[in-house]
Parts: structure tokens; sequence; C-alpha cells
């Protein structure tokens, strides 16, 4: 986290419980990883509307979370090229990464977890939920209360939502979200550089 922070300028770690490990886990997500609404409105990550992760889950994972209950239906396996995103092609290319002979993508499945607020029992007001679907198949997975409850099952603390990640932004962005790191500072540096070099050798 600490080396990739300066050079993307945000990153960020997710806090769960872990069904497979049945533990508490903490994990780095990478920026390009967490979508959140960019605009007008809050800048906190607390206190945004909804927030979704594209989690990569081997299959195996996958099968074992849909015998265990957790998705009601077993996930499709990813296939190249239904989500392309040039950034990421930029940043594998940058950091010399590509895929090995003994994985494929078809070992993973793509889940898209959002967390966001829905009134599912229709009180009027709504609740904070996690809401998980295969990105292949685009069908509904799970769908988890993302508050805390006493022993009875009792909500407590008034629905307050649990967070799941935390930000971790390198320079503070005063017109955005997202931090800022070197790779952006430095990059109009680079294109002045590279073009007066272009000039000289063409001369």
């Amino acid at each position: 986290l600490l080396t990739s922070l300066p050079l993307h300028g945000s990153v960020f770690t997710k806090t769960f419980y872990d069904p497979i490990r049945q533990r508490v886990r903490i994990t780095n997500v990478r920026a390009t990883d967490l979508v959140v609404p960019y605009g007008t409105g809050s800048r906190e990550l607390e206190d945004l509307p909804r927030k979704t992760e594209h989690v990569w889950l081997p299959k195996w994972q996958a099968q074992y979370l849909h015998k265990l209950g957790h998705f009601i239906e077993m996930p499709e396996v990813y296939v190249e090229g239904k989500f392309t995103r040039p950034v990421d092609d930029a940043v594998d290319q940058a950091t010399g990464q590509a895929p090995s002979g003994n994985t494929s993508i078809e070992d993973y499945c793509l889940i898209l977890e959002q967390h966001r607020f829905r009134d599912l029992d229709n009180d009027g007001v709504e609740e904070p939920y996690v809401v998980k679907v295969c990105g292949q198949s685009e069908k509904l997975l799970a769908v988890h209360i993302r508050y805390e409850t006493d022993q009875a099952g009792v909500p407590t603390n008034y629905k307050d939502p649990i967070e799941y990640y935390t930000h971790y932004p390198f320079i503070d962005n005063p017109d955005g979200f997202y931090g800022l790191g070197y790779g952006l500072l430095l990059g109009p540096i680079n294109t002045s550089v590279n073009k007066i070099l272009r000039q000289i050798i063409d001369a």
C-alpha cells in the first residue's frame, strides 16, 4: 500500500469477515477497482450513497461460497472482453504484469459488490445493504445487511451503516474524490520533455 500510494494517489483497504477463512480480513483495493459517484455531493467515503468494487474471485472460492449458501446462484466464470478498461491495460503494461501460463481469466469470476441504500422493508426509509451481482451473467447473487444487530437480530445504532473501506489519499484533491499522486503530477512534465526531445531530434 505504501509503495503504490505515491504513484497512484489513492489506495483503499477493505475490512470484512471472510466466510471461507472464518475470520476478519483486511485487503488492499486498487482505486481502479472501486467505483464511486464522481460529481456533486459528499466526497467522504462513508457518506457516499453507493460504491461498487470489482472483486476477482477464484472459481473454487465461488463454488465454495455457493455451497455454503452465501450465493443463491453459482457465478459464471468471466469471459475476457466483457469489461474493457484502458486504464487496466496501461497499469499492467507499466508494471510489467502479464497473464501467467498456468492461470487464465477463465479461472476467475467477476463479482460486482455494491454497497448502497435500499428500502427493502417498505418502511419509507432506505437501509444500508451489500448487493452482489455476477459480472458475467448480471444475475443477483446475494443481499446482506450492512448494519449491526443484537443477538436477537434486532437492529442497533439506528441501522448506522458499517463502512468496509478506508481511503488513503497521498495528496488531498481539492477538486475531486481521488487523491493526487506523482503519476498524475509528473505526467504533463514528461509530455513536455518528450515534445522537446522530438523537436531536437527532428531538427
